[in-house]
């Protein structure tokens, strides 16, 4: 594909998008009182779940397939194994923190 007929296209989507934008509503978000954990396939998500349900069980933390469309959580937690990053078994031992700023509206 050519570099001109790209650029034909994203024109076209451009203009087919300046054409419908005007007229379509704002999607309806509902904001619910949990805590999204998220991260990278075979993490441990499930894992960081469970540890953080059991040491701040004041809040609710959930995995982003628990949230259906439309759904928006009040605070997102991410993360994964990278070099150098402890284990999810070492975080699961740190003392709890309470994440104000996260939490905070």
């Amino acid at each position: 594909m050519s570099d001109k007929a790209s650029g034909d296209s994203a024109d076209q989507v451009d203009e087919l998008v300046a054409a419908i934008g005007p007229q379509l509503d704002a999607p309806a978000i509902s904001r619910h009182d949990v805590v999204v954990v998220t991260g990278p396939w075979m993490a441990g998500v499930t894992g960081v779940v469970t540890a953080l349900g059991e040491r701040l069980p004041q809040h609710k933390f959930v995995e982003s397939m628990d949230l259906r469309p439309g759904e928006a959580p009040m605070a997102v937690v991410s993360g994964g194994r990278e070099a150098g990053r402890p284990s999810r078994s070492a975080a699961a031992r740190r003392p709890a923190i309470r994440p104000t700023a996260a939490l905070s509206t």
